[in-house]
């Protein structure tokens, strides 16, 4: 996929080196990126999708509890978490396999 000009992507071959031991890759990716890489892992690998994130106020007493941010880098951060759960209220149902919020 691309993003912001740059190209991302995840070799077959790592893919493969993974599952040939049984293991079980983990592919982190933005909301955006999801639909191409589930399609193209489709057929061979049968991919689940589980979109896993902190509650709000979690995340909140995270940024809080870590010294090192900025005010302004903790706004940013909460921002994406606002602008990510509103682009997740448009995700067609069945996009995820399983939803977790802790």
């Amino acid at each position: 996929t691309q993003k912001d000009g740059e190209l991302f992507g995840i070799m077959n071959s790592r893919i493969e080196s993974i599952t040939s031991t049984r293991r079980v890759p983990v592919i982190v990716c933005e909301l955006d990126q999801l639909p191409p890489i589930r399609k193209s892992l489709a057929g061979k690998y049968h991919p689940r999708c589980l979109n896993l994130r902190p509650s709000k106020e979690q995340l909140e007493r995270k940024l809080q509890d870590d010294s090192e941010l900025s005010a302004e880098v903790r706004e940013q951060l909460l921002g994406r978490y606002t602008a990510t759960e509103q682009k997740l209220a448009h995700v067609a149902k069945g996009v995820f396999d399983m939803v977790h919020t802790h």
